[in-house]
């Protein structure tokens, strides 16, 4: 029974000897989740069976196994690291180690060159390093192994003759390393510039006025300049993850999903007419962290043409007549409610015995002037045009005869009094 209490004894003994041969680390890929925060870890390992494997681990978000997995960022990070490794005054039968390696997101290695190493015993170190960006790391600690002697008193107990001898022995016990590092990064957390004001594209359809744009059409191409991005200095270098996307704010709602690229197609038959709404970008990070609301743009809707101009007239005509060469027809303006009075169309006709004068000539004022031929009736109606291009309905026609038969009578300027003869 005594044997078979031994053996097992042995067999422990050689199991936990075996895995003292062992490297005490692991592969990890560190989350970095969290805005500035601080990862640390110890490892303790000791032999042999009769002292208890036990290993004390404190980090934050991560299984006691010491694996985790890294979400990748897309640009460079800082970390500080502080690395200790006791000291001991026992021999040592195996050096501990800590290394740092760059790797891919499967924890796989891209280099076998470390980016942090120290070896040794009674290390306690601070260092910096880069993560590369689209890179993560896998951490090695080694507790390696030394040896205490430990000396004993004894005696050998000889039967007979009865005789007691005193003995000193030594006893071996090996250990691993207390190892431990600490790691302290902080990431992009801050927000891009205010965005500019954004713009629409221009084109038939789409007039611009005082800071604002008026559109007809039922979409309408919206652009915006990206913004500068802001980055966080930690120990001396710039995080900074770069713009990821944008949203589109109408009346300070955000009315589109989160979108790549400096440009949207926006449709506007939702949107009322002849009302001002105020466009705005808003830009997000990488680490999504978000910009203030940028600059408004004004959009107007208009499809609404303008009222009918008023009846034109020729300013000393009487009854229809007037003695003249040449001749200005006027009209009272035209209102437009969205995008204002571009223009008339004028038309004219010699309907007694000469040419079309005006067929729909475009003319920026209320009036027309053009030369006339004596005995000739003329007629002339106008069109509002507005700046989109719609167009009002026709104002009343007018007819003129120019008959210079009669010379036209010229009243002074100063008041005439007539003297009643008796």
């Amino acid at each position: 029974m005594k044997r078979k209490i031994y053996k097992i004894t042995l067999l422990f003994v050689l199991m936990f000897y075996a895995f003292s041969q062992i490297s005490f680390g692991a592969t990890k890929i560190y989350n970095m989740k969290f805005l500035r925060k601080e990862i640390k870890k110890t490892y303790t390992m000791y032999l042999p069976a009769n002292s208890p494997l036990s290993g004390t681990y404190e980090q934050v978000n991560t299984s006691i196994n010491g694996i985790n997995n890294l979400v990748i960022r897309n640009y460079p990070i800082r970390v500080k690291c502080d690395v200790w490794i006791q000291n001991t005054g026992g021999s040592t039968d195996n050096t501990p180690y800590f290394r740092v390696f760059r790797c891919n997101k499967n924890g796989n290695l891209i280099s076998s060159t470390p980016l942090v190493s120290a070896s040794g015993k009674n290390i306690n170190q601070t260092k910096f390093f880069t993560i590369p960006a689209n890179e993560g790391i896998k951490v090695q600690v080694y507790t390696g192994k030394y040896t205490t002697e430990t000396w004993h008193f004894g005696i050998i107990v000889i039967p007979w003759p009865p005789y007691v001898l005193p003995i000193t022995y030594p006893t071996y016990e090996s250990k691993g390393f207390q190892c431990s590092y600490t790691f302290d990064y902080m990431y992009d957390e801050a927000s891009s510039d205010q965005p500019i004001k954004p713009w629409f594209s221009s084109g038939n359809g789409i007039y611009l006025q005082g800071g604002k744009t008026y559109t007809k059409l039922d979409n309408i191409q919206l652009n915006w300049d990206s913004p500068q991005d802001n980055g966080t200095n930690y120990n001396g270098f710039l995080h900074l993850s770069g713009i990821k996307d944008y949203q589109v704010y109408i009346d300070g709602v955000p009315k589109s999903d989160w979108l790549e690229g400096n440009t949207i197609n926006m449709l506007l038959n939702t949107l009322a007419q002849n009302k001002e709404y105020k466009i705005a970008i808003k830009a997000r990070d990488f680490e999504n962290n978000e910009s203030v609301l940028g600059e408004e743009t004004i959009l107007i809707i208009d499809k609404t043409a303008p009222t009918v101009p008023g009846k034109p007239m020729v300013n000393g005509s009487i009854n229809g007549f007037i003695s003249a060469t040449n001749i200005t027809w006027t009209w009272d303006s035209s209102m437009d409610l969205g995008s204002g009075i571009k223009g008339y169309k004028v038309y004219v006709n010699n309907i007694t015995n000469g040419p079309i004068i005006a067929n729909g000539e475009f003319c920026l004022s209320n009036s027309y002037n053009h030369d006339v031929v004596d005995g000739s009736m003329y007629t002339c109606k106008v069109v509002a045009v507005d700046n989109l291009g719609f167009e009002s309905n026709e104002s009343p026609s007018t007819c003129i005869i120019i008959d210079n038969s009669v010379q036209g009578v010229v009243l002074p300027d100063y008041p005439v009094h007539l003297v009643k003869k008796t």
